[in-house]
C-alpha cells in the first residue's frame, strides 16, 4: 500500500483508516470459542471486537476515525470491560472509493495493483483478504486473456461499491439504530447470514431485504434512492 510503485500508479496513494487493537489475557471462565462485538457510535462508526487467539489470549480492538485519540478510547473501553493490554498493535488500512483505479500504463508497461495496494478492502469491516485475492485473480485473468483489468474487475468493484453504500448508512447509525437492527433480525435473515459470508454481500443483500423489508426503514433519506435501486433488483434476482 505504501510502496513507491503503488503511489505512482494511483496518483498519490489511498486514504487510510487507523486500526488499533490490544492483545489481552482472557479472564478466568471466558470461552475461547466466543467472539464479542460492541457497537459504540460515540467512539467509532465501526465496532469494537474481541477475537480469541488461543485458550488464554484474545485480540480486542476497533477501527478509529482519528488515530490521535484511538489509544485513549481503546484503553477506556478495556478498563470498562475489565481487561488489561499485554501488547498493542496498530495499522492503517486503505479505504476503497468508487473512483479507485488500481492500474496504470507506465513507460510502455501495464501496472496492475491488487490487495491493499489497490484498496480492494471492504469498508464495512475493513477486511481485505478475500477481496484482495479476487483482485489478484482479476489481474491474472487480464494478463492471460488479454481482456483488460477493468473488465475483469467489474464484479469485484460492484461488491466493494455495495459495501461502501452500506458503510455510508452505518456511519449515520446511533445506538438506537443498532438496537432496532438487532430487533429486526428474524429466522429467515439468520439462516441467510449463516449460509452466506460477508465477502459476497451482493449475492444476499436482496434476499435479506425480502426476508425483512423493514430494514429499509433504517436507511437515511440521502441514501434512500440508492437503496431503492438495490431492492428493485430483487424481482430480477428471482426471475
Amino acid at each position: 500500500m505504501s510502496s513507491r510503485v503503488a503511489k505512482i500508479a494511483t496518483g498519490n496513494g489511498h486514504e487510510t483508516t487507523p486500526l488499533l487493537q490490544a492483545i489481552v489475557e482472557l479472564p478466568s471462565g471466558a470461552r475461547a470459542s466466543t467472539t464479542g462485538v460492541w457497537f459504540e457510535p460515540g467512539d467509532t462508526p465501526y465496532f469494537y471486537w474481541l477475537i480469541p487467539q488461543s485458550q488464554t489470549h484474545a485480540a480486542v480492538g476497533f477501527i478509529a476515525e482519528d488515530g490521535k485519540t484511538a489509544r485513549t478510547k481503546l484503553q477506556r473501553f478495556l478498563a470498562r470491560i475489565g481487561l488489561k493490554p499485554v501488547e498493542m498493535q496498530s495499522a492503517r488500512i486503505p479505504s476503497y472509493t468508487h473512483f479507485t483505479r488500481p492500474w496504470r500504463r507506465i513507460a510502455g508497461c501495464d501496472v496492475y495493483l491488487v490487495g491493499d495496494a489497490a484498496a480492494q478492502v471492504k469498508v464495512t469491516t475493513v477486511g481485505g483478504l478475500v477481496t484482495g485475492l479476487r483482485g489478484a485473480k482479476a489481474a491474472a485473468n487480464a494478463i492471460l486473456r488479454q481482456s483488460g483489468y477493468l473488465k475483469e474487475l467489474r464484479s469485484l468493484q460492484r461488491e466493494l461499491s455495495l459495501h461502501l453504500l452500506i458503510r455510508s448508512a452505518l456511519n449515520r447509525f446511533q445506538s438506537a439504530d443498532y438496537d432496532r437492527l438487532l430487533d429486526l433480525l428474524n429466522e429467515k435473515m439468520i439462516n441467510l447470514l449463516g449460509v452466506h459470508d460477508r465477502d459476497h454481500a451482493a449475492r444476499i443483500l436482496c434476499r435479506i431485504i425480502l426476508a425483512q423489508p423493514r430494514l429499509l426503514s433504517l436507511v437515511p433519506g440521502a441514501l434512500w434512492q440508492s437503496s431503492a435501486r438495490i431492492s428493485g433488483c430483487c424481482s430480477i434476482l428471482f426471475l
